[in-house]
């Protein structure tokens, strides 16, 4: 929870700090002839644009702005899928271990590639994501060994809290800290931060209750027997096909789209929106991101307690509980991102919805956002790799699309073209779960383990008919 909460706050300080670091004029305020279809700046600021404002050092307008925030993007697609093969083939905490660090030390360089050019900076995002793809698919197989099915949903959800919480501290620090120390500081020292976790990770953390030299016999039998993994389940043959065609499967993928989308399009850009639809300086972005991603995150526990508790109650079976907070979690907010394109420029309607669309969001961290450990807990590093890998064409769809649409156009219409396509992208994906999601175990994800054993037996007979003592002994 805290390397991901650490990894969200450098993450997260990159949107944020390019409203400061990309000069005001080149976001393009949709000049005189779209002045009716813009939000009225305050009077301070049309006296003098720059009072309160940092201003920025680098020409780059909205196209160039999301090509590097989607940059790290395409490093993730590239390694997301064999990273969370590799975590099941090999040591998750030393993935962990030095995929952190080159990153932390990528951040840390960014400074030097701004001022470089341009490319330099996308070329190191680029970097940053290859090394970053991983960790989620990483995360989940140490969840998958660690977290038992009774207990999944509640500490799932305390460990995903990390994300908003991550994105609080970010939003706070970040904004405040940039008319305070600069920008360049600001990258240093959450760099600096991620390293030394590194070093504590490496100290506490172990790959499986088996290997952890000081975990109680209790503690490691209840866990163990309550999981019912194959930790030696580790061949190199992968069911590809069973699991490339299992429909259950993609209903899990598909399901995840709506918050990713979401995701890439407000983490990217809603410090620009805030900026130049609602005028809003850094410090108060951030002061008001931090406030609704802090009632989010105690949405999101909240959710997944809920959930997990009706289903031990047995109100609603498995499923149904899963199809009752994914409705929650992408039919609400598209209602409230369409609302919000009839409120105009009035902020006090404007942030309070769009608080609520993160918190409805929240809902589902309690829906099916485990469901691939319901489906093939063996294979959850390459499932949750595969599901990554979507969600990392979506990363980079979302962002580009928005840059497109806003580009030199900071309209009110523009903004609402893009949460009209938020909202459309919310609904379809519950509907396919709806009809195609399932929570039973698929049979390829004991195929190995049967092979394996077939085998096994084999090898036993040949052994007993040419010697009969070492037969026995190995029976």
């Amino acid at each position: 929870m805290l390397g991901t909460f650490l990894n969200v706050i450098l993450r997260s300080s990159l949107p944020i700090s390019l409203t400061v670091m990309v000069r005001r004029n080149s976001s393009g305020g949709g000049g005189g002839s779209v002045e009716e279809d813009t939000c009225p700046a305050p009077q301070t600021e049309q006296q003098a644009p720059s009072a309160g404002v940092v201003t920025g050092e680098f020409d780059w307008d909205e196209v160039t702005q999301s090509q590097i925030l989607t940059a790290a993007t395409y490093g993730v697609l590239a390694s997301t899928l064999i990273g969370g093969r590799v975590s099941e083939l090999w040591s998750p905490k030393y993935m962990f271990t030095i995929c952190y660090g080159v990153s932390a030390a990528i951040y840390m360089l960014l400074p030097v590639t701004a001022d470089w050019n341009v490319i330099a900076v996308v070329v190191s995002q680029v970097l940053s994501g290859l090394f970053s793809g991983p960790l989620q698919p990483v995360m989940m197989n140490i969840c998958a060994a660690w977290f038992p099915p009774q207990e999944r949903q509640l500490l799932f959800s305390i460990t995903m809290a990390a994300l908003p919480l991550g994105g609080i501290a970010s939003n706070l620090l970040t904004g405040n800290l940039l008319g305070v120390v600069g920008w360049r500081i600001v990258f240093y020292m959450f760099a600096s931060l991620v390293a030394a976790w590194t070093l504590l990770w490496m100290i506490f953390v172990y790959d499986s209750p088996n290997s952890h030299p000081r975990i109680s016999d209790e503690e490691r039998t209840y866990i163990t027997e309550s999981i019912k993994k194959n930790e030696n389940q580790v061949a190199a043959k992968l069911p590809w096909k069973q699991m490339l065609l299992s429909v259950p499967m993609w209903a899990h993928v598909i399901m995840g789209l709506p918050a990713q989308w979401l995701n890439a399009t407000l983490s990217n850009y809603q410090p620009t929106y805030m900026r130049n639809i609602l005028h809003f300086d850094t410090a108060m972005m951030g002061n008001i991101s931090a406030g609704g991603t802090v009632i989010t995150c105690i949405s999101s526990v909240f959710f997944g307690f809920l959930s997990q508790w009706i289903r031990k109650k047995k109100y609603l079976s498995h499923l149904v509980t899963y199809h009752v907070f994914n409705g929650i979690s992408t039919l609400v907010p598209a209602v409230l991102l369409v609302i919000l394109t009839f409120v105009g420029c009035n902020p006090w309607a404007i942030v309070p919805l769009l608080a609520l669309v993160g918190i409805m969001s929240g809902a589902y961290i309690g829906g099916s956002q485990l469901n691939h450990m319901d489906l093939a807990v063996n294979y959850t590093g390459t499932i949750h790799g595969l599901s990554a890998t979507v969600y990392s064409v979506v990363g980079i769809v979302a962002p580009n699309i928005v840059g497109v649409i806003t580009n030199n156009k900071q309209t009110l219409t523009a903004w609402n073209t893009v949460f009209y396509i938020a909202a459309g992208v919310k609904i379809l994906p519950f509907f396919f779960f709806l009809f195609f999601g399932s929570v039973k175990e698929q049979p390829w994800n004991r195929i190995e383990q049967e092979e394996t054993e077939s085998t096994d037996s084999k090898i036993t007979i040949k052994v007993g008919i040419d010697n009969g003592a070492e037969e026995h002994t190995r029976f």
